[in-house]
């Protein structure tokens, strides 16, 4: 087997790697900056994890780290909102810094069912807010444009010069290179999810 870590850099940088990995990251970050949080941004994206969008948004200094600390004594989180915290991937001190929230505005909010906590709950976590508020309407969430899912084609060549499989999706403009014609296929796949994802990011109005 041929494929190594040098071959597999001379992939990623041919197929647009880096250059694809920091659009989608600024398409991140130009969300938050309208306003959206680190949740509502992997919801509208079709991601299920927030890990890395909340890492593109520490990198970039817009939230800070969330590294696990003392919580307080009086700080007991609820199964339901450690459960939904899981699922995306974040801990509560991720996740509350994604908001700006100190940990003594969640105690409190959760205490009173009120505050700038409980609408991050209303926003990011509707069933948990409910639960915590009591609430029976129908809480509307930040979700984007409608999915669409257009046919697309793609088409497989040679590269004699890069000695390696390459697969095209031409109306995305999007080239990718791999050891097998499936690698390559995998990479061109997930870099249109990236941009289908990118495009539905860059069509949110601000809510600042």
């Amino acid at each position: 087997m041929r494929n190594n870590g040098k071959q597999a850099f001379k992939f990623m940088i041919n197929s647009g790697g880096e250059k694809h990995r920091k659009k989608v990251e600024l398409g991140f970050i130009n969300a938050f900056n309208k306003g959206y949080s680190p949740i509502e941004i992997t919801r509208i994206a079709g991601a299920k994890s927030a890990k890395y969008i909340h890492s593109v948004l520490v990198k970039s200094g817009l939230v800070l780290s969330g590294k696990p600390g003392r919580q307080s004594k009086k700080l007991v989180l609820p199964e339901s909102l450690e459960a939904v915290l899981r699922i995306r991937g974040l801990s509560f001190a991720q996740w509350r810094t994604g908001w700006g929230l100190e940990e003594h505005e969640v105690i409190e909010g959760i205490e009173s069912r009120e505050g700038k906590a409980v609408d991050a709950f209303r926003r990011d976590f509707p069933k948990f807010y409910c639960e915590l508020t009591g609430s029976k309407e129908l809480v509307e969430v930040a979700s984007g444009p409608e999915y669409e899912s257009p046919v697309f084609v793609v088409d497989y060549s040679w590269d004699k010069n890069l000695d390696a499989y390459c697969a095209e999706i031409k109306a995305m403009g999007i080239r990718t290179y791999g050891e097998t014609y499936q690698s390559a296929f995998y990479t061109a796949l997930m870099q249109r999810k990236d941009l289908i994802a990118l495009s539905r990011l860059e069509t949110l109005p601000s809510i600042l």
